[in-house]
């Protein structure tokens, strides 16, 4: 892989023996996993102070339809999940158009790890259609608006990713309410469609209705479409 890829980048980005940075040299195959178990055994989380940096873009622009997909897929069961969101800019606009779903490597009520090798062949794809990556989501356990806050950890992220992609994030509780965050102090977030409520420049409320199918979900069959 060439050196100046956004992916070894990205991992470059973060803090040399955090173990986020210990999973990304493994997936790289540059780290043995034997190594990589002894280090990961004796790091501890740090704390991660939330970071403020100026917009990367004017703003984001996500279908409704979109974003009942996401919670759809990342509130599947208790446990926390996550996935990628991929897109394209137009006038400076980061416009969400795909999510690109993850194993996890642990995956709990009150947390969620991808599979280093999953994100990476992820980036890859994307890179391979010319498109970027420009988000991470993730779900919360709870319910109401105060289980989108983002964690200490969820604020790493961005940071972290910030100078290989403009990456935002996505908190959704499973009563849908959604809450984007990034770099920047705050997101501009436009949502085209219905069935999705507005209620701050970053929060909204889905109008959730689990009895009708949507694509991508396992209830979406070759039989289920508009009509013609």
């Amino acid at each position: 892989m060439n050196q100046a890829s956004p992916f070894r980048r990205l991992v470059a980005n973060f803090p040399r023996y955090s173990r986020n940075w210990v999973h990304w040299l493994v997936a790289l195959g540059e780290l043995p996993p034997n190594t990589a178990r002894e280090l990961l055994d004796r790091l501890q989380p740090q704390p991660v102070q939330c970071p403020r940096a100026t917009p990367s873009f004017n703003g984001y622009v996500a279908s409704s339809l979109f974003l009942h997909r996401c919670h759809r897929h990342l509130t599947d069961g208790p446990a926390e999940n996550l996935h990628l969101v991929t897109g394209i800019v137009l006038d400076n606009r980061f416009v969400m158009t795909d999510l690109v779903a993850l194993n996890h490597v642990d995956r709990r009520v009150s947390r969620a790890f991808a599979s280093p090798g999953d994100v990476r062949n992820g980036l890859l794809l994307m890179e391979s259609f010319g498109l970027r990556c420009g988000g991470l989501f993730h779900s919360h356990p709870g319910h109401g608006i105060a289980s989108t806050s983002p964690s200490s950890t969820d604020w790493q992220n961005p940071r972290a990713w910030e100078r290989a992609y403009r990456l935002i994030g996505a908190v959704f509780s499973h009563d849908g309410y959604g809450r984007f965050f990034g770099p920047q102090e705050r997101l501009h977030v436009e949502v085209q469609g219905k069935k999705v409520k507005q209620i701050d420049v970053d929060l909204f409320h889905l109008e959730l209705d689990r009895g009708v199918p949507l694509p991508g979900s396992p209830e979406w069959g070759p039989g289920i479409g508009l009509g013609g």
